[in-house]
């Protein structure tokens, strides 16, 4: 996950993820804010924070990607 965003300006930068272990690198990092779900708990959306729009485009992708 670093590596893609490891280019970007230098800016306050908030990432939306679920509560996945290999986005937890990103709590110790002190140039990320994370906002998480929990899935697991039937959480979807907590304020702001879902992951919605790069849930459906990963569903696309693996229909792609399988045809």
């Amino acid at each position: 996950m670093r590596l893609l965003l490891g280019d970007r300006e230098v800016e306050s930068l908030i990432v939306y993820t679920d509560r996945f272990r290999a986005y937890n690198p990103l709590e110790e990092d002190e140039n990320y804010q994370r906002e998480a779900v929990i899935h697991g708990e039937d959480e979807y959306v907590n304020g702001d924070t879902h992951v919605n729009t790069c849930e459906s485009h990963a569903s696309l992708v693996r229909r792609w990607i399988s045809s």
